[in-house]
C-alpha cells in the first residue's frame, strides 16, 4: 500500500518553506516600507514572520532525529515515551519564547500591575 504523503515530500516542503518565507516576507516588506507605510513596524513584523521559516525548520530536523528509524541498532523514537515529552516540551518552550518576542516587538508586553489605592484597606469588602 503506497502512502499519500511519504517523509521526502515533506521534507521538501520543510526545506521550500525555510527558504522561501524569509524572501517572500522581507520582499513583501520593503514594498510596504517603498509605499511609505509605517517602516519600523512594518520591518519588525517582517523579520519575526520571516524568522519562522528557520524555525520552522530547525524544529522539524530536531523531531525527525528524534523519532527516526534506524535498522542498525533498533531504535526507534516513535515508541519512547521520552522522546514524544522532550518534543512537547521543546515545541511548547519555543512557542512560548516566540510569542513573548511577537509580543514585546509588537509592544503588547504585560500588562502592567495595577495601582494601589492610597486609602488604607482600598476598596476591599472586608476593610483590611
Amino acid at each position: 500500500m503506497r502512502e499519500i504523503i511519504d517523509i521526502r515530500t515533506v521534507d521538501w516542503l520543510v526545506w521550500a518553506w525555510a527558504a522561501g518565507c524569509p524572501v517572500v516576507c522581507l520582499l513583501v516588506a520593503g514594498l510596504m516600507a517603498a509605499a511609505r507605510r509605517s517602516t519600523r513596524a512594518v520591518w519588525t513584523t517582517a523579520v519575526l514572520l520571516a524568522l519562522l521559516g528557520p524555525l520552522v525548520l530547525g524544529l522539524w530536523l530536531v523531531y525527525s532525529y528524534l523519532v527516526r528509524y534506524d535498522p542498525r541498532t533498533g531504535y526507534f523514537g516513535l515508541d519512547k515515551l521520552w522522546v514524544l515529552a522532550f518534543n512537547a516540551l521543546l515545541f511548547v518552550v519555543v512557542g512560548v519564547v516566540y510569542g513573548y518576542l511577537v509580543g514585546r516587538a509588537w509592544g503588547r508586553g504585560p500588562a502592567p500591575a495595577p495601582e494601589a489605592d492610597a486609602a488604607p484597606g482600598g476598596n476591599s469588602p472586608l476593610g483590611a
